[in-house]
């Protein structure tokens, strides 16, 4: 695992920025302290996914909640108990 790059000045001179540079410090100290806290890594998801809205439901004056499905390959939703 290499370092991090510490970025340079906004005046434009070859000497790093401070406070960007401890910005940069605490960021990977807090990622590789993370690594040690016994929770497992965060995983991409997969996001299309085919859905369709199943059911919308009144809660209040102007919001509405939905419930959604999974779409088959016929197109039609795939119904799953709730």
């Amino acid at each position: 695992m290499t370092g991090p790059r510490f970025p340079a000045r906004l005046d434009g001179s070859e000497r790093t920025d401070l406070l960007l540079s401890t910005l940069v410090a605490v960021g990977a100290a807090y990622r590789r302290v993370a690594g040690f806290s016994g929770r497992p890594p965060v995983h991409a998801v997969d996001r299309r996914l085919q859905l369709v809205v199943d059911a919308v439901r009144a809660e209040a004056d102007d919001v509405v909640s939905l419930r959604t499905a999974m779409r088959c390959r016929s197109g039609a939703p795939a119904h799953t108990s709730t």
